[in-house]
């Protein structure tokens, strides 16, 4: 049997994921389940942002000897923020 029409396109959400290992224990944190993928990537530009922020006072107060690779995990970061923005964008463009 054919359908009349396709399957309407479904929200996608995370899946549970722990991380944080610490050394003699388990894993010390969760993403819990189905929390709305834009959400959750909304959530982690935040948290790029801030470490951004970190990285770029880490750069202008290292010895000159760190300078390079703290301007090499700026530049991590900015482009992980901009595939997370670039992945919200592409949500929000198919709602």
């Amino acid at each position: 049997m054919i359908k009349p029409s396709p399957n309407p396109p479904q929200n996608p959400v995370t899946r549970a994921l722990t991380f944080g290992h610490c050394p003699g224990s388990n894993l010390l944190f969760s993403i819990r389940e189905n929390i709305p993928l834009e959400e959750a990537l909304v959530h982690a530009c935040d948290h790029l942002g801030s470490a951004t922020a970190t990285a770029v006072e880490v750069a202008n107060n290292c010895p000159p000897e760190l300078q390079s690779l703290a301007r090499s995990v700026m530049h991590q970061l900015d482009v992980a923020k901009a595939l997370v923005e670039a992945s919200i964008a592409g949500i929000e463009a198919n709602d």
